[in-house]
């Protein structure tokens, strides 16, 4: 609110991302006293406040030295320590040499947790969180994945604590998290696999974080129309599940992918150059942040701007398939 400053409630019933990471931190801290806190002078915003109040000797602020703080948490990780790297997502490029050398060719088990992924809004082009998974893509022996709810990231972070070979990250956006059950005990992902939400025989959509539920909204829209839509929730961004992506191609020749962050060396990349290294003749259509640095404005706005909105994707795959029809 910009009279009073204070920041207003979400009128979704779905606690945010940042809520839900910070809530599910402090269970698994009550139980493993491994686990440590840091971030870079951004506590409230990335719900490192709430775990501090409850661990003041777990937490740990180290000021505006993202650098630092990844190489202080490789140091606690090689001590044998479970550290947490709490940082807006376009933030950790300040840290980029120290995620390579300190924590993945140190193979470090560090997890990253990478708030305000994607369009953040009204901050504008310094805070959105456009670049992470292009640069951090590029790096050996790293996980990087992105909840669609928060259920989800219940588990990824469950996941992340439970491997001890490789830096981990999962990143999401300033936003609801959709969907969250309470009490419900955490699993362990498949590293790598994806998750069928709809199986389809015209279109393969291929989408990542809370972009998942953007196509769900308009699933039942495109089967009015005519239009089969396989919809599949890529959760982890490295590595791929190649092995569906290698029985998928063999049943669609056009495949959409959909991701909160920049197409140029972005997640959709990563898909096109697989099914291209491995024979795929059919359309792939990329959707994502364009090549320029995007102004302020709302997210939804600004999600609109980059043909990321519901309308806008249901609008793509009407087309995609009224083409591929032609033929």
């Amino acid at each position: 609110d910009v009279v009073t400053g204070k920041q207003k409630k979400s009128s979704s019933k779905a606690p945010s991302y940042t809520k839900v990471f910070a809530d599910t931190l402090i269970q698994h801290a009550e139980k493993d006293t491994k686990i440590i806190g840091i971030t870079a002078a951004m506590p409230s915003g990335t719900g490192m406040d709430m775990f501090g109040e409850k661990f003041p000797g777990r937490m740990f602020d180290v000021g505006i030295a993202e650098g630092h703080a990844v190489t202080f948490a490789t140091g606690l990780a090689a001590a044998g320590l479970k550290p947490i790297v709490a940082l807006y997502s376009t933030f950790i490029q300040r840290s980029f040499d120290m995620v390579v050398h300190d924590a993945a060719l140190q193979k470090l088990p560090v997890i990253f947790a990478l708030d305000r992924g994607g369009f953040v809004g009204p901050d504008g082009p310094t805070h959105h969180g456009s670049l992470d998974l292009a640069f951090l893509r590029c790096i050996q022996n790293i996980i990087i994945t992105a909840p669609k709810d928060g259920n989800e990231l219940r588990n990824l972070l469950f996941t992340g604590l439970n491997q001890e070979s490789t830096p981990f990250v999962t990143r999401y956006p300033k936003e609801s998290a959709h969907s969250f059950e309470e009490g419900i005990i955490p699993e362990i992902l498949p590293v790598g696999s994806w998750d069928v939400i709809q199986g389809g025989s015209d279109v393969a959509v291929l989408a990542i974080g809370p972009m998942v539920h953007t196509v769900q909204g308009i699933l039942k829209n495109l089967s009015n129309n005519g239009i089969s839509v396989e919809l599949v929730n890529c959760r982890f961004i490295k590595p791929m599940d190649e092995a569906y992506l290698e029985e998928m191609m063999n049943r669609f020749d056009r495949i959409i992918t959909i991701e909160d962050g920049v197409l140029k060396g972005g997640f959709g990349e990563g898909v096109a150059a697989w099914l291209s290294d491995n024979g795929y003749g059919g359309k792939v259509i990329r959707l994502g942040h364009p090549d320029d640095f995007v102004e302020h404005g709302t997210r939804s706005e600004l999600l609109q701007f980059s043909g990321l909105d519901e309308n806008s994707i249901a609008k793509t795959i009407n087309d995609l398939a009224e083409v591929s029809s032609i033929y």
